[in-house]
């Protein structure tokens, strides 16, 4: 249910200019990593129940968003590709997270060190998406740039003459 009100929810605050896409995104990626780590010391009911709500409405958030995100960091003409080989590594990483999982725990006996590699693999692709969204925003911002003084050089030499 968190999920749904997460993947259903976020677009409001979006809409409304609140906070960025790629903010949300980030924000919500890493919440869901850092609850991972969170998990394992959680023993009673209550705080499981109050996990799995903020765990299910940021992952909500950060699933809905992962594919606008890659649409936005490519162009045109290599968004097919970028969108068919995200979903590959999506599924890839979702089947081998899971089996390493279940090896972890069969090793250990327990779930901490299985939510630990969780948390850090989470943490890890956080980091490398904001550097990724900063390179690409400092790169636009560059182009911008100098398109805009091409055009003021242009126009002024277009009306010097």
């Amino acid at each position: 249910m968190a999920s749904f009100v997460g993947r259903a929810g976020h677009g409001f605050v979006i809409d409304r200019k609140w906070v960025g896409r790629q903010t949300m995104f980030t924000i919500s990626f890493g919440v869901t990593g850092v609850l991972s780590f969170m998990n394992p010391p959680m023993d009673t009911f209550r705080l499981l129940c109050a996990y799995s709500v903020l765990f299910g409405f940021n992952h909500g958030i950060a699933n809905s968003l992962m594919f606008a995100m890659m649409k936005l960091q490519v162009s045109n003409n290599e968004a097919a590709a970028a969108l068919s080989f995200g979903t590959l590594v999506f599924y890839v990483a979702n089947t081998i997270g899971g089996v390493s999982a279940g090896v972890l725990f069969d090793a250990t006996g327990g779930y901490d060190i299985p939510f630990n590699f969780a948390g850090a693999a989470i943490l890890s692709g956080t980091l490398i998406l904001s550097v990724v969204f900063t390179i690409n925003h400092w790169r636009k911002d560059r182009l911008y740039v100098q398109t805009r003084r091409r055009s003021l050089f242009l126009r002024s030499r277009l009306f010097a003459q």
